[in-house]
């Protein structure tokens, strides 16, 4: 089965919308498929991570269609380049079709212009069309009339036309499921993890509280956490807080402002952005992996990446119950479950992480077991390889 994935996130070097491209794909190699991703844009601005435009990431072809990685200064170049890129890629996918037969093409999240040029190319070429979505799509919409509009034909003109859809949360397959195809149910794929990047046996580990992700906003719960952490500080004052994650925001001040104001100035670090290849040293460094994300309706349709990752390098974990985390994480047997939004139930928790380090070794294992268990690419892979065999069948 020859599988093409058409992207417009930086590969193979990226965040967490990478990563889950580069697990799904590699899922899918390990079962057998032939599989490769296009990206249809320049990604990179500034000093760039990717800079070969085809090449191929431990086994998974890739190739920029736009023939640059790099996007121009200007608007108007900018504007020719990303032209260029989308009519490549439908060029790529006929050309490639006739070396080989295509068998399922998997769109990621574009405008829908280009989704329905891609939906009909596909029907010629007789290619089975499917999607993956991992939040709701009205949080990347701007609350305009504009934005409206564009959810309003995306979910009612273009999500009918996928001949399979790929979720990873329940709330999204229920979402999702009254605007798909009469008789298409959600194939439910949840967090990928590859859990021989996290098997660094030689890795020492060190006083250290981490958390890696997106410090924006609170999203991820970055000033619960902070403000937790204020509060074991005196407690455990061998213990540092990392914060892993790009610094290069507007609202980066208030944090250094409340870290001030806290007196955590020596207690609090910054690693700045990190790359695919630093991150399992430093989360494996950690002695807890926290991630205090409050209730929200992306925490409630999402299932973070990075938890996955937290399980994998067998440390214990400190996680709020939110969205689809309690349905696969027990608490006190894979990971410390806390109360979302409440900093007092995270002190406690990160109370707990820190003060017996014997029950949690076990409970960490378990947690690493479940990762390597029902999360590993691998594993997810032969079942998603196999509902795609059976989608093509239909």
């Amino acid at each position: 089965m020859r599988i093409v994935f058409i992207t417009n996130y930086p590969f193979p070097y990226g965040m967490a919308q990478t990563n889950r491209i580069i697990a799904m794909a590699r899922g899918l190699l390990y079962a057998g498929a032939d599989v490769e991703v296009v990206v249809s844009k320049a990604t990179e601005i500034g000093k760039p991570v990717n800079t070969e435009v085809t090449g191929a990431f431990q086994g998974i072809r890739f190739t920029y269609a736009a023939g640059k990685t790099v996007r121009p200064p200007g608007t108007f170049k900018r504007a020719l380049l990303f032209s260029r890129g989308q009519v490549r890629t439908l060029h790529y996918l006929i050309r490639e079709n006739r070396k080989g037969k295509v068998n399922v093409l998997f769109m990621g999240v574009h405008s829908n212009r280009m989704t329905y040029v891609i939906y009909l190319l596909t029907r010629i070429l007789h290619i089975k069309f499917v999607q993956e979505r991992s939040e709701y799509p009205f949080l990347s919409c701007s609350g305009s009339l504009t934005g409206k509009v564009k959810l309003g034909i995306y979910l009612k003109f273009i999500c009918g036309k996928f001949d399979g859809f790929i979720v990873i949360s329940r709330a999204l397959a229920a979402y999702f499921k009254p605007y798909l195809k009469a008789g298409i149910e959600p194939f439910l794929l949840p967090i990928l993890v590859e859990p021989e990047r996290f098997c660094m046996k030689q890795q020492v580990m060190k006083d250290l509280v981490s958390y890696c992700g997106s410090m924006q906003g609170n999203k991820d719960g970055v000033p619960i956490l902070i403000d937790a952490f204020s509060r074991i500080a005196r407690a455990f004052p061998a213990i540092k807080l990392r914060l892993i994650g790009s610094t290069d925001f507007p609202d980066f001040k208030e944090i250094q402002k409340r870290i001030k104001e806290l007196n955590l100035e020596g207690r609090i670090e910054f690693t700045g952005s990190v790359g695919r290849e630093e991150m399992p040293s430093l989360l494996l460094e950690s002695k807890v992996l926290a991630l205090a994300r409050p209730e929200s309706k992306q925490a409630e349709g999402g299932f973070p990446t990075k938890l996955g990752e937290y399980l994998a390098t067998g440390r214990i974990t400190v996680v709020t119950s939110v969205g689809e985390i309690p349905r696969y994480l027990t608490h006190k047997r894979h990971a410390l479950l806390a109360k979302p939004g409440s900093v007092e139930d995270f002190v406690k928790k990160l109370t707990e992480a820190l003060s017996d380090d014997r029950v949690n070794e076990i409970m960490a294992k378990e947690g690493k077991k479940l990762a390597d268990e029902l999360f590993n690419y691998k594993v997810q892979g032969k079942k998603l390889y196999h509902w795609l065999i059976s989608l093509v069948e239909t």
